[in-house]
């Protein structure tokens, strides 16, 4: 029980520490920082340490085939929000 203390203790130390030294990077460093997670992130995915979640999918009508009436349609679709937009008092809120 006193080994589990000293972990978290340890770990919560560790993490106060990193959090810390990231408010003090500047924007450039945090973007970094940001890129390097996601790296090793896409390479655990393509590796196939986990599988690829549905929102990053870039074949997503394979699953969803009904967002191709929305593709072939944006066009339209584009316009009409575009015709909504100009007049936004007359939205509801």
């Amino acid at each position: 029980m006193v080994l589990l203390g000293v972990i978290l203790a340890s770990t919560a130390l560790v993490v106060l520490g990193v959090w810390r030294r990231v408010q003090r990077m500047d924007g450039q460093q945090k973007t970094a920082i940001k890129d390097a997670m996601n790296g090793i992130f896409e390479s655990a995915e393509a590796r196939g340490a986990f599988p690829r979640q549905p929102a990053f999918e870039s074949d997503y009508l394979g699953t969803y085939p009904q967002f191709g009436l929305i593709e072939d349609n944006y066009a339209t679709i584009r316009t009409e929000c575009e015709a909504l937009m100009k007049d936004r008092s007359r939205l509801v809120r």
